[in-house]
């Protein structure tokens, strides 16, 4: 009797679906391994560090395909993508700044070719960044609803506001990003206007500010979703003066952000100066979110060295936030005064 001998190919595809077989079983645990240690330690890890580059450039850049592609074989991790995607963005932002930076710096020595140059790479990183924060929207809506939804999503831990909150800021982040970028990636606005509404699921005086500000922030954008007689710059100082007894500068940026969307030089500087005043207080940023904080004050320093660049070439000395070109140097303003 004579037995056929089974051809090298055929043995190696037969071994090969063995081994593949035997690893797509250990992918799920593996998946939901990863997916917890990251939820439990890598996020609590990095939103307590303060090297911003490390944990945006780093961590965001590193861990998002890898988190993401356990989405193929188990649930998806939104919750981790979030922040994932929330730091690739602050990446790409923060390559758009320098490039902006180098614009302004051009056109104040009148390089006009080497000005459009860097304001069209700056526009190409604002569309990246746009899109990477659009990405976490979507991992935030997955994890906690839709915002146009009339209810308030569950909350169930510190965490999971602290979360929610962030996620509000990152979609105005996306919407400007978008702007910035020349509408390049096409950020709906409306989604502005459900972050305002979802901002009142979120207790003001506990989170340092920032439901008031995100809420000023959409009417400093958005024409007409101010309320009948509000008062965006007082809705500001009112975030700020909270923003101040917990040592948190999140609100300030937003002040700042929308005095300079509205053009307001001279409220953009008193926002720079309120988060110059709460720095030299030497309060404590609210624990253990100091990464929350330094992200907030990097892009107050870039607000900052806008204004230096645009008049000087250079960009905010040392020590000098709150001051200004021409200003003779001077102690920050006592924090009292914001209470």
């Amino acid at each position: 009797m004579r037995f056929s001998v089974p051809s090298l190919s055929l043995l190696t595809a037969l071994a090969a679906t063995l081994v593949l077989s035997g690893c797509a079983a250990l992918y799920p645990p593996l998946g939901w391994t990863l997916g917890a240690y990251a939820k439990g330690e890598v996020v609590p890890y990095v939103l307590d560090e303060n090297d911003a580059n490390v944990s945006a450039c780093g961590t965001g850049n590193g861990l998002t395909q890898l988190m993401a592609s356990f989405g193929r074989v188990v649930k998806s991790p939104d919750y981790v993508l979030f922040y994932t995607d929330l730091l690739t963005g602050l990446c790409a932002e923060e390559q758009a700044y320098e490039a902006d930076l180098r614009h302004w710096r051009a056109r104040q020595q009148g390089q006009s070719v080497i000005a459009r140059d860097e304001l069209l790479q700056a526009q190409r990183w604002h569309a990246l960044a746009a899109e990477r924060r659009m990405k976490a929207v979507g991992a935030l809506t997955r994890r906690y609803g839709e915002l146009d939804e009339r209810y308030c999503p569950r909350l169930r831990t510190r965490d999971d506001e602290l979360t929610y909150m962030v996620g509000l800021v990152t979609v105005l982040q996306a919407v400007r990003s978008d702007l910035l970028s020349g509408a390049q990636v096409g950020v709906p606005r409306d989604l502005a206007m459900q972050a305002m509404r979802s901002s009142t699921c979120l207790d003001n005086e506990k989170w340092w500010g920032v439901p008031q500000a995100i809420r000023a922030t959409v009417w400093s954008f958005v024409p007409g979703s101010a309320p009948d007689g509000a008062d965006i710059w007082q809705a500001y100082r009112q975030a700020g003066a909270v923003a101040a007894r917990h040592g948190a500068t999140l609100p300030l940026t937003l002040f700042a952000l929308g005095a300079g969307n509205q053009g307001r030089d001279n409220e953009l500087r008193e926002a720079l100066r309120q988060a110059a005043a709460i720095r030299a207080a030497e309060v404590a940023p609210p624990e253990p979110y100091a990464l929350v904080d330094f992200i907030s004050r990097g892009q107050l320093l870039y607000l900052s060295d806008q204004i230096w660049i645009e008049q000087t070439g250079a960009r905010t000395p040392a020590g000098a936030l709150g001051t200004f070109p021409g200003e003779s140097r001077r102690p920050a303003a006592n924090i009292q005064g914001l209470l």
